[in-house]
């Protein structure tokens, strides 16, 4: 796509991502005519000034950065990126996975999100055992590899 139109789909980013910011800004400030004089007055700037913010394109990774004045508006800063992604692919189960998954007495207690933890593991020129699964879940189960984490306020 780059070769065929050169920066033409991060021009599109930029003149979409920057207004919409704007805009965002704008339905929730500009109603106030207060915000708009403080705004001004703050960065120095005239009254038609005022509505300008500050934005940074990094060309080597496509990041976008808006930073909108921190004083006057909540979520100042926001950050958009092109970035390379590897694509979700289907995977087969493992043999191994599938038996273990098979055998009730092993796993008819195991929640989805380890049988979801169990199936993404990949290897490469192995194929575990159904034993392997079996223990693989017990060391998802021991506190002693998952201590609890202390929330915010509490002491474990």
């Amino acid at each position: 796509m780059f070769e065929k139109e050169p920066f033409g789909e991060l021009e599109r980013l930029v003149t979409q991502k920057l207004p919409d910011v704007a805009r965002g800004v704008a339905r929730e400030e500009l109603r106030s005519e207060v915000w708009l004089w403080l705004m001004a007055q703050i960065g120095s700037r005239s009254y038609e000034q005022m509505r300008v913010d500050s934005w940074d394109i990094d060309l080597m990774t496509f990041g976008m950065e808006v930073v909108l004045n921190r004083r006057l508006t909540a979520g100042s800063v926001k950050r958009f990126e092109f970035a390379e992604q590897q694509p979700q692919q289907a995977f087969a189960v493992e043999p191994g996975l599938e038996q273990f998954l098979k055998d009730t007495p092993l796993s008819g207690d195991a929640t989805e999100e380890e049988i979801e933890f169990l199936k993404a593991m990949k290897f490469k020129g192995k194929q575990p055992s159904r034993s392997y699964y079996c223990r693989e879940l017990q060391n998802l189960r021991d506190p002693l590899h998952f201590p609890p984490v202390a929330q915010p306020g509490e002491s474990v």
